[in-house]
């Protein structure tokens, strides 16, 4: 039996929001990982780029909830598309010049949904 490292860590974040006279908090267990950028999926605007990191949070618990949102796609910041997925996907996309949506069409994010 062979072991490969996956170059991937796991940790919990605890997340608190005031709201009024009361406190609420949330807890999200991470998983990151690293993924090598392919040579066919490199872009100009990304060149000094060599590896994808890509976050999963998974809420645990009571979460926080912010209007009407569901869980989503991030790319630092939260973007509009919304994946029904129960949990949240954060990664280096390109996004569009109004950051609300991933451009599905770019090869650098091809590579990071692939």
């Amino acid at each position: 039996m062979t072991r490969k490292s996956i170059d991937a860590e796991s940790y919990t974040i605890h997340l608190s929001a005031s709201e009024t006279d009361s406190e609420k908090q949330c807890s999200y267990y991470m998983w990151r990982q690293k993924f090598t950028v392919k040579l066919e999926n490199r872009v100009e605007r990304r060149s000094e780029v060599d590896d994808w990191m890509i976050t999963l949070a998974f809420p645990y618990g009571e979460r926080l909830v912010c209007g009407n949102t569901s869980p989503g796609i991030y790319a630092f910041l939260p973007t509009e598309m919304v994946t029904n997925f129960p949990f949240i996907i954060q990664a280096d996309f390109i996004l569009s010049s109004s950051r609300e949506t991933i451009l599905l069409d770019d090869i650098w994010n091809q590579g990071i949904l692939s």
